[in-house]
């Protein structure tokens, strides 16, 4: 009876659309242990890589954001990637996770978010353009602290797998 409880529960608190959208990747890769899933992470493709980390924070609780030091490793290649997708529309979850993903990398110097003039610009746009002011606030920290180079937190790397 507990656990049919606890499944509802859960059902109830995940939009039906995100429920569909959840890929087998994704529904396999948030089974594992945290360990395994920070192993694990870097052997897919840098958009697997940000799609979980987008799910992972958004919609698992705890929010995986121990996953995005994991993605500032991808250094150039993931802001090459983060650029592209700051240039689609997105969410203010997207755009503050997108905040965090390039806060990290600066925290962790695999970017120098800071001195990208046309990143750094193109956050700050789409920054604006958020509707929940909570969520805009967050993200304007974290583009302040990119600015500022103000290590929020240190990155943790050593969990994280070398990407194959």
């Amino acid at each position: 009876m507990c656990r049919w409880l606890a499944v509802t529960l859960l059902m109830l608190t995940i939009p039906a659309p995100a429920i569909a959208d959840v890929s087998s990747i994704t529904r396999d890769f948030f089974r594992q242990p945290v360990v395994e899933r920070m192993r694990t992470f870097r052997t897919h493709p840098l958009d697997v890589q940000l799609a979980l980390f987008l799910y992972g924070n958004q919609k698992v609780h705890p929010p995986a954001q121990y996953l995005a030091d994991c993605f500032a490793l991808s250094g150039p290649d993931g802001v090459t990637l983060l650029r592209e997708r700051l240039g689609m529309p997105g969410s203010d979850l997207d755009i503050r996770d997108m905040a965090m993903l390039l806060e990290t990398m600066q925290a962790a110097g695999t970017y120098d978010v800071r001195h990208d003039a046309q990143l750094m610009g193109r956050l700050s746009e789409r920054i604006a353009t958020m509707r929940d002011q909570g969520w805009k606030s967050t993200a304007l920290s974290m583009l302040k602290r990119i600015e500022t180079a103000v290590l929020h937190r240190p990155a943790s790397v050593s969990q994280c797998a070398i990407a194959t």
